[in-house]
């Protein structure tokens, strides 16, 4: 994977039962509302944790009243008072720089208090968030109250969801089907035996109608022995990864057992499943197979029209009535003509393909370039995916219509987006309000001169049916000289760090601009972002 290079944004962009206070303002204008939640960005929460337990909540400044750029600097403070109104912790975040890409006069950012080794004692609470806007010195207030409660038993609590299983990049409030998801659990009053302690955990799947539990993840168990030097932990953070497959609200229900004392334990905690294109549900409650093709790993749907040279991302879905968990499928490739007569066809090889909670309903993301190797694709009308069971050698054929157009002229390919700058953690279907991504592309047919390129990449958001937004526009100037792989190289990575104000369905516009030609080449990529404030009043 080559290296991407981030230039800088002429306008920065850095940003990063619900419980809502009552706002004080310094001035009539703006409103500031705050939500607990589970994790950084998750859906929101009761106002109950136990000692030690990081407290989260997700703020929205609605009214700010900006002009053009839309752009400014926050400043986020977070309070804690006990019942007599002391101070007993305060979290200061350092400056933020926001834009408002997306219109609409709000933002949102995140606060996380974290009281660990604090020596806070249990009781009531008050969480004051303070916001000011710099430099002007407009400040607004929020405030809530909760609860430190110390458990003297087995118990799990601060559930985090993340996309990596190195739980830096917290997941969105919504699931995205057929992705798995690594979820961070604090696990705490269990038993030592000679520094060694074991615990064991189950998830299970509960809708929210009340359906009996049907669906069931494997068990798993963690057994440690604590060095002699080390002092014996007052509680761990174990993560698990997940995958829903089924749109709609459910609940994990976590059975927890600690196998020295064989004390157990149980919580529930609330899931909420997007609705995509992909997978639909049949009138007798089965999921239909699909294939759609995706910006990306992972991503929102793609229209059938491909650059020629561009990689083709696809998210398909199929049923497996002889598995359940796990199946073993050959896949093979087929273009098709407008007649739907093979223009050309290879293997993709065979895969493992997991599902969660034993659904027989799989979902997997695959990728594949086109080259010459795999014929001419100027007649290529439909691209079709063949699975064959490897044991009963049952057949899924899935297909969907596609195009590919030349190129002549400057042109961006495979844009996506991304959660981490290295492009390695896709971002995913869902964007979080606040977060910040990263815009991928790969540009070809640019100029260069004296071995540099001279590129502008402009991005203006749209709603979802076209319409301008009054926003922010961000634009990344590439001026820099390239090094002997990079100039000959047909294809050049680029990326843009963007974060989101506000959720919604829109379209973001990259126009690209080489300034030693003069020529622009424009593209659009339909994105959805969402936030937790949206599923406040479903608690």
């Amino acid at each position: 994977m080559p290296a991407y290079h981030f230039a800088t944004l002429s306008l920065l962009t850095l940003l990063s039962f619900a419980f809502f206070g009552t706002p004080s303002f310094a001035e009539e204008l703006g409103k500031l509302e705050l939500v607990l939640t589970y994790g950084e960005s998750g859906l929101p929460r009761d106002n109950v944790f136990y000692t030690g337990e990081k407290v989260f909540a997700t703020l929205r400044i609605t009214g700010l009243g900006d002009e053009r750029p839309y752009t400014g600097q926050i400043q986020v403070t977070g309070m804690v008072l006990d019942a007599n109104g002391e101070e007993v912790l305060r979290v200061e975040k350092e400056p933020e720089y926001y834009s408002q890409v997306l219109g609409g006069d709000s933002i949102e950012t995140t606060l996380i208090i974290d009281s660990d080794k604090k020596g806070i004692a249990p009781g009531n609470y008050t969480l004051v968030s303070t916001i000011q806007q710099m430099p002007a010195g407009r400040k607004w207030e929020v405030q809530t109250d909760f609860r430190w409660e110390t458990n003297p038993i087995l118990h799990c609590c601060e559930f985090a969801w993340f996309l990596d299983r190195e739980c830096k990049y917290p997941a969105a409030p919504v699931m995205q089907p057929g992705r798995f998801f690594w979820l961070r659990q604090r696990f705490g009053h269990f038993s030592f035996v000679d520094r060694s302690f074991s615990i064991q955990a189950q998830m299970k799947l509960v809708r929210r109608n009340n359906q009996p539990v049907k669906a069931e993840g494997g068990k798993g168990s963690y057994s440690f022995k604590i060095p002699p030097a080390s002092e014996l932990p007052e509680w761990i953070w174990l993560p698990t990864f997940e995958q829903f497959t089924r749109p709609g609200n459910c609940r994990l229900s976590l059975d927890i057992a600690d196998l020295l004392s064989g004390t157990e334990a149980s919580t529930t905690l609330p899931v909420y499943v997007g609705k995509t294109p992909m997978p639909s549900v049949e009138s007798n409650g089965d999921l239909k197979p699909f294939l759609a093709l995706t910006h990306g790993k992972y991503g929102n749907e793609h229209d059938s029209d491909y650059l020629m040279g561009e990689d083709i991302w696809v998210t398909l879905g199929f049923i497996d009535k002889t598995r359940g968990g796990v199946t073993n499928q050959k896949i093979h490739a087929y273009f098709l003509d407008q007649n739907n007569q093979v223009v050309s066809d290879f293997s993709l090889g065979e895969v493992e393909i997991r599902c969660g909670f034993h659904e027989r309903y799989f979902i997997k993301a695959i990728n594949f370039a086109v080259n010459p190797d795999r014929g001419p694709v100027e007649p290529v009308r439909k691209v079709q995916i063949e699975l064959h069971e490897t044991t009963t050698g049952a057949k899924t054929v899935l297909s969907a219509p596609i195009r590919f157009l030349p190129m002549k002229e400057l042109a961006a390919l495979n844009l996506r987006v991304s959660r981490d700058t290295h492009d390695k953690v896709p971002a995913g279907q869902f964007l979080t309000a606040g977060q910040p991504y990263y815009l991928n592309c790969d540009i070809t047919k640019f100029t260069v001169k004296d071995y540099a390129i001279d590129i502008t990449h402009s991005v203006k958001a749209f709603t979802e049916d076209g319409q301008p937004i009054a926003g922010t526009e961000l634009v990344l100037e590439h001026k820099r000289a390239l090094s002997v792989a990079e100039k000959l190289n047909e294809q050049l990575p680029l990326g843009m760090q963007i974060s989101l104000n506000r959720p919604g369905k829109f379209l973001l516009r990259s126009t690209f601009t080489d300034n030693l030609s003069g020529r622009t080449y424009t593209s659009d990529m339909p994105i959805e972002v969402v936030s937790p404030f949206q599923f406040v009043a479903d608690e």
